[in-house]
């Protein structure tokens, strides 16, 4: 599984996947999986959905005469809802 390491020279041969041996922005041997990629969005979904349904709920129990006198209102409990499921996607991870 170990794969050689690459040296200067193998670099300046061309062998870059994105740029080239002048560019700022270059990257050799780019490998990406897919399951990190897959996690990225499901923690994403997982912290998201749950705000956006608490911004929801805010926004119907508040009203709309309340919410323009007050718009911040809505903005903390969706906050406030991600701020409690980021603490316990941690705790679950560690």
């Amino acid at each position: 599984m170990d794969r050689p390491q690459k040296t200067g020279a193998d670099l300046a041969q061309g062998s870059y996947l994105v740029g080239s041996a002048s560019s700022v922005f270059s990257i050799s041997d780019l490998r990406l999986r897919v399951w990190p990629i897959l996690a990225t969005i499901g923690f994403a979904f997982l912290m998201f959905v749950p705000a956006g349904l608490a911004n929801l709920w805010a926004v119907r129990l508040a009203g709309s005469e309340r919410l323009n006198a007050m718009p911040w209102i809505a903005r903390f409990a969706d906050h406030l809802v991600l701020l409690l499921a980021a603490l316990l996607l941690i705790k679950i991870r560690s």
